[in-house]
């Protein structure tokens, strides 16, 4: 196993070292991918348009119906301490909310406490040898479209939108017998 640095992170209102941050295997993120993420660049210890990443992603929590109480000044305080703790000045400091803790189901409960999680890491740059070739990439892609296709008693493609009920249940009529 790799040993974690002890850098400095943010996990549910405490700053700690990373390498002694627990997050329950129950919490969502973990066990659904229900939750949200942001990877800001910092260069000499500045962050690189903050307004505009935060603002993607207050709009994809907003669109998953992820609560926070954090505002921007709130959330930019915090992100400042942990880059300021962090020996390199070029970072990659990652955000990342999920719904919460709660017993596995596809039902989202609600009035959980999101889970809050702030790290960074030492900004890494391409060779330039991987410049002229080019990087392997991962493209995101969101489950809620598609939920229907893995669904056991889908039939047909939902008819709107998943609500935060139910990946399925709630997007087609019942299928009987």
């Amino acid at each position: 196993m790799i040993a974690l640095p002890d850098s400095l992170c943010y996990l549910d209102g405490e700053f700690l070292p990373l390498n002694q941050a627990k997050v329950s295997v129950m919490d969502r993120g973990f066990l659904l991918g229900d939750g949200v993420y942001e990877s800001i660049p910092v260069y000499g210890r500045r962050l690189f348009r903050f307004d505009d990443h935060m603002a993607r992603f207050e709009r994809s929590l907003g669109k998953l119906e992820i609560e926070t109480d954090l505002d921007r000044e709130t959330w930019l305080a915090r992100l400042r301490k942990v880059i300021e703790a962090f020996p390199a000045g070029d970072q990659l400091v990652y955000l990342q909310v999920t719904r919460g803790v709660a017993p596995r189901s596809h039902l989202m409960p609600e009035g959980l406490t999101p889970t809050v999680f702030v790290t960074t890491s030492e900004r890494s740059l391409p060779t330039p040898a991987q410049r002229v070739q080019g990087l392997d990439g991962n493209v995101p892609i969101s489950r809620a479209p598609r939920c229907w296709a893995t669904c056991l008693h889908a039939r047909s493609p939902p008819t709107r939108t998943p609500t935060r009920r139910s990946c399925c249940a709630t997007t087609r009529p019942a299928v009987r017998g």
